[in-house]
């Protein structure tokens, strides 16, 4: 058994088992109403399991993003008095006096981290049931074959990208700089 199939089973194979006793328990109580109801009771739940690990990670993040903030002026006055090795070295010893190391910045991308298992899960699941198999939702005639028209990409995408909710992560800006971007506003 090698490394990637220990981390399958120890991390994604119990959320992927999770969300196939939700979809199955959801589709034996909506039979009338096909697979929909199925999968939004997997995201919803899922959602809801991720919520406390979410709120640990934001709490993490929130943590990282006052550490930067109480050291960014002086990194920004190193980086412009100094060049090459003596800015390494200078620093480094920064750093260390403030017990942080710059590997530490990717605990701002936790959350995302997070996502990974679960989406791993929920593909895993659903790209191999048979239980999708002449399924339809909306303008999706079978969902156990892949899009031909490519619209769920795109419409993601364009969900993410106008998403413009206020956010406790201060990252209102880059949404909203992207926003202008999709719109054609962005530099004028």
């Amino acid at each position: 058994m090698n490394f990637s199939s220990i981390i399958y089973s120890v991390i994604v194979l119990p959320i992927e088992s999770f969300i196939e006793f939700v979809f199955c328990f959801t589709l034996s109580k909506f039979d009338d109403f096909a697979v929909a109801p199925a999968i939004f009771a997997v995201s919803l739940t899922v959602n809801f399991l991720a919520l406390p690990i979410y709120n640990v990670a934001d709490k993490i993040q929130l943590k990282e993003r006052n550490l930067q903030q109480k050291m960014s002026h002086w990194v920004k006055r190193i980086k412009s008095a100094f060049k090459g090795d003596e800015q390494f070295m200078i620093l480094s010893t920064y750093y260390r006096q403030n017990n942080y190391h710059p590997i530490m910045s990717f605990r701002q991308s936790l959350s995302v981290l997070i996502q990974i298992p679960f989406f791993i899960a929920a593909y895993h699941f659903l790209s191999n049931t048979s239980l999708l198999d002449g399924q339809s939702i909306l303008f999706l005639k079978d969902l156990s074959k892949p899009d031909s028209l490519l619209p769920l990409p795109i419409m993601g995408g364009g969900y993410a990208i106008c998403d413009k909710r206020p956010s406790d992560n201060h990252d209102g800006d880059k949404r909203r700089f992207a926003f202008d971007l999709y719109e054609g506003r962005a530099f004028s």
